[in-house]
């Protein structure tokens, strides 16, 4: 059994909504840490029709290191982590999702990284498991990068995803940040949030240990066919747009335009998987995609309605 940890330094936080096959995998991988590093686990639970409320408890009850989070309603991904980031007690926050693992030296690896360098953020390397098969992700840095390198090394999209987990973060990041958490993005919710994570940072490192394990395939929404994926993804470019432009970021605004072959691959990925076939919709996701990329252009009025009710949330 953990001991109670009154003054965690690490604060684990996994949001779990019908995750009864994998939880119990996820909560052993991180009660497993070999490091001694004083932690706590988040279990932020969104109302289950399986038996994921269950198998909290009883981590609960051998682990007094564990604590639960209930909702009584079904939260978004970003949803449950603000809930789960309201009620950490940790100088260092890191996302583990429900139906994935970390290895056994995550914090052995990441603290030491993050305390003695002074970075914002530590980012490991990841493996992606399917049907008991593991595969390394192929691309992986060791090096320490400024904020418009990270921010040019995530809309790449190949060394440095943007996703939430396989991550170590500075809990003072999301001061006065925690905003980007309800902009209810549908899909692609993490770049957003990561790019407004970085507008805080200052340094960034990079391990190519494989420090955590995704799980694919498995109620995935990212690689699912539905409607308007393309339109939702375009609306998350556009929304990066404005925090450049609102934070006075012109560098940034550039390194859009540099990447636009990479977000022109995404985009054509996502009209693979989207069941919206209208003809004059698709050429006016085209007009509204060159725009993106032109300093001056205006945020078209469906992305610009989408920006200003996240306004409100941030100014609220």
């Amino acid at each position: 059994m953990s001991i109670v940890m009154i003054n965690p330094i690490v604060s684990f936080i996994v949001p779990a909504f019908n995750a009864g096959k994998t939880l119990s995998a996820t909560l052993t991988s991180i009660v497993s840490q070999e490091s001694k590093i004083a932690y706590e686990v988040i279990i932020v639970l969104s109302p289950s029709e399986d038996e994921t409320l269950d198998i909290a408890h009883k981590f609960q009850t051998q682990n007094l290191n564990i604590r639960i989070v209930r909702s009584a309603v079904k939260l978004l991904p970003n949803e449950a982590r603000l809930a789960g980031l309201k009620e950490a007690k940790a100088p260092f926050i890191a996302f583990v999702d429900a139906d994935d693992m970390i290895a056994a030296n995550f914090l052995k690896v990441l603290h030491p990284l993050i305390y003695e360098t002074k970075a914002d953020i530590a980012v490991g390397s990841f493996a992606i498991f399917k049907d008991e098969r593991v595969v390394p992700y192929p691309f992986r840095k060791k090096r320490i990068f400024g904020q418009e390198k990270a921010i040019s090394l995530l809309l790449s999209d190949i060394s440095f995803r943007s996703f939430l987990w396989g991550k170590l973060f500075r809990k003072k990041l999301f001061e006065d940040n925690a905003w980007i958490f309800e902009t209810k993005f549908e899909l692609f919710e993490d770049l957003p949030t990561m790019v407004s994570l970085l507008l805080k940072s200052q340094k960034v490192i990079f391990t190519r240990k494989t420090l955590y394990y995704y799980r694919k395939g498995l109620n995935s929404l990212t690689s699912e066919n539905r409607n308007n994926r393309e339109s939702i993804h375009l609306g998350v470019y556009w929304f990066l747009k404005y925090l450049f432009l609102s934070t006075n970021n012109r560098q940034y605004l550039k390194l859009l335009s540099k990447h636009r072959s990479r977000i022109y691959l995404s985009l054509k990925y996502d009209r693979r998987l989207d069941k919206t076939r209208d003809k004059n919709e698709k050429k006016e996701l085209n007009s509204y995609r060159k725009d993106l990329y032109k300093e001056n252009s205006k945020i078209p009025q469906r992305y610009k309605n989408l920006i200003d009710k996240i306004l409100e949330k941030k100014e609220g």
